[in-house]
């Protein structure tokens, strides 16, 4: 099956398989494919974690994180995202973290 560009990054996720009735999506980062459905911002991928998309406020760049809970971070996502993105604190799904 060809893949056709879709969704809320069209440079990164493409049309997948239809399973229990609902669309499914493979999405790349970093060489890695990932199955998963998109909601909102968020892509929930088939073995039950989330990749989240973040926006650095000055760079305007996009960053992804593969995380357990995207509207509950882990004190150990919330440190790793930070440092990999150069910030002190998130906002994520309306929520505050901070890194300390």
């Amino acid at each position: 099956m060809e893949l056709a560009k879709v969704g809320v990054n069209p440079k990164s996720v493409y049309l997948g398989t239809l399973k229990d009735g609902n669309v499914y999506f493979e999405t790349h980062k970093y060489g890695m494919k990932y199955d998963c459905v998109v909601y909102g911002g968020n892509y929930q991928l088939i073995d039950g974690f989330t990749v989240i998309e973040i926006q650095h406020q000055e760079t305007k760049r996009t960053h992804r994180f593969k995380v357990i809970n995207p509207n509950n971070l882990t004190p150990d996502e919330v440190f790793q995202i930070c440092n990999e993105m150069g910030v002190k604190a998130l906002f994520v799904n309306q929520k505050y973290y901070d890194k300390n």
